[in-house]
């Protein structure tokens, strides 16, 4: 499959890969290709999709913004066939942050909790 039939059959996923390419990243790109192009059923191709874009996640904020919302709408078919289970990175992705920013928050959050939790018990003794 051409890079023009992927755009032809599945707009958003096109828009991404032609992105990924200008942006010099044509390995992701071809994977999307094989993936698309490896699935017999719609389950096998949005699956193998899915991780390749949750694999490369990090790139989905050097696109544009026209690219990165075709990205968007990518994931949605994919959670909408195959419902993500909620995860605290996960929700934090759908926030915008990249793995940096992620881990960040999950200390922030950690620390948070102890000083409720703390602060909770010595309220109760």
């Amino acid at each position: 499959m051409t890079d023009a039939e992927l755009l032809s059959w599945w707009p958003d996923l096109g828009h991404v890969v032609m992105e990924l390419r200008r942006l010099n990243h044509p390995d992701v790109a071809d994977r999307l290709l094989d993936a698309v192009a490896a699935g017999a059923t719609s389950s096998e191709i949005l699956g193998s999709v899915g991780l390749v874009m949750l694999h490369s996640r990090a790139l989905q904020f050097e696109l544009d913004s026209q690219s990165r919302a075709s990205w968007d709408r990518v994931m949605a078919d994919i959670d909408r066939a195959y419902p993500p289970t909620f995860k605290f990175n996960h929700w934090l992705t759908k926030l915008g942050c990249n793995k940096e920013v992620s881990a960040k928050w999950l200390i922030v959050f950690a620390l948070a909790g102890l000083l409720l939790a703390s602060s909770l018990l010595y309220r109760a003794f």
